[in-house]
């Protein structure tokens, strides 16, 4: 993956409780993200989403991935 595809990327994390090891899924782009996110909590599963190159955790806020710790 070139570095400009790594900037759009997110990696996203889920499982369906904290006891059971988890799948990651890489989305190319943040509409895949919150597309994919929706959808898997949707399904119950947990999802913790980061951004691949800069290493930041983002939650579903408000019906979006937002950085975590930011203000909606």
């Amino acid at each position: 993956m070139g570095q400009q595809g790594l900037l759009e990327s997110f990696y996203l994390y889920l499982w369906r409780s904290i006891e059971s090891p988890g799948i990651r899924y890489l989305a190319r782009s943040v509409p895949a993200a919150e597309a994919m996110t929706r959808e898997l909590m949707r399904q119950g599963y947990i999802v913790k989403v980061v951004h691949a190159a800069t290493d930041t955790e983002y939650e579903w806020r408000q019906g979006a991935l937002l950085p975590a710790g930011t203000p909606a």
